[in-house]
Formats: structure tokens, C-alpha cells, sequence
């Protein structure tokens, strides 16, 4: 019989198959990128992958009971168009807000937050696929300090651009 190291090694080893597997199946959800000028390539970087921005609602509600399966959905779908995703979700929300608060800039008000959740996002998304992070850690520190300087936590000296009321 296995110990239980050896049984939680084997579980990992699985699980990191499964990982993988579920990637190749479905397509990789990043693109391959071999030069810089395929960086700004649409064909290449966006347009395969806007097919999945259709099929991502219906899925998300149908693996919302199931934390396993909504990780697996969140690393097979492309970053960008879970990111584009959470932008059309948010926005009736805040056209909605605006409409009941007669306050037509509800997004200003999350200005200061929004970037650093979508950094916090695609910072996430490096991890969970195991790409290497050390710079993305760096870019999601330097995101939250820059957000708290903004919501008033965080002093910071001669910065003009901070409203002080």
C-alpha cells in the first residue's frame, strides 16, 4: 500500500496531467509567439480565440456549482477574453448605477481599482498555468500600491496628480 506523500505526489502528477491535457484539447488558450512582429499580429493574438468569448457565459453558469470545473474553464480560456468578458459584464452594472444615480461616470469611481484587478487577473491566470511570474508579482505590487494611493491609504509626497479634499 502507498503512503500518503507518495499517494499526494501522485495526485499532483495527475491533476498537472489532467492540466495539460484539458489545454491541448481544447486548444492552447495562448497564443504561440515566436516573433515580435507576431505580437501585434490580430490573426495570431485575438481573433482565434474571440470563438471562446461566445461559449464563456453558458459555460461559467454551467460549472458555477463546481469550483474544479470553473478553474479548469478559467485556465483553457484565453486571458483576453476573460478580461473583455468581465468588461461586458461590468459595464451594465455601471450603466445602471448611473441611470439610478443620475451620475453618468460610475466607472470613475473604480478608475483607480480597475487596473489593478485586471492586473491581479491576468497575474492569476501566469500562475495557474505555471508560466514564470517574477516580473508579474513585481507589476501586481506596484498595482496595488498605485491603487491605494489613489483610494487615500497611502501618502504619497509631491504627487500633484492625487486629489486632496
Amino acid at each position: 500500500m502507498m503512503s500518503s506523500p507518495i499517494l499526494g505526489l501522485a495526485s499532483k502528477l495527475l491533476s498537472d496531467c489532467l492540466k495539460k491535457y484539458l489545454l491541448l484539447r481544447s486548444g492552447m488558450s495562448l497564443p504561440v509567439i515566436k516573433s515580435l512582429p507576431d505580437c501585434t499580429n490580430l490573426d495570431k493574438t485575438v481573433y482565434p480565440y474571440i470563438p471562446q468569448l461566445y461559449d464563456l457565459a453558458p459555460q461559467v453558469f454551467q460549472s458555477i456549482t463546481n469550483l474544479q470545473a470553473l478553474k479548469v474553464l478559467y485556465i483553457t480560456t484565453n486571458p483576453l477574453v476573460s478580461a473583455f468578458a468581465l468588461s461586458l459584464f461590468l459595464a451594465p452594472i455601471f450603466f445602471v448605477a448611473g441611470e439610478i444615480n443620475r451620475n453618468y461616470s460610475q466607472v470613475d469611481r473604480f478608475w483607480s481599482l480597475l487596473p489593478t484587478l485586471y492586473n491581479a487577473h491576468f497575474v492569476l491566470y501566469a500562475h495557474a498555468i505555471g508560466l514564470p511570474t517574477a516580473r508579474l508579482d513585481a507589476l501586481i505590487v506596484a498595482s496595488v500600491l498605485w491603487s491605494v494611493s489613489f483610494r487615500g491609504f497611502l501618502s504619497i509626497p509631491n504627487a500633484d496628480y492625487i486629489r486632496h479634499d
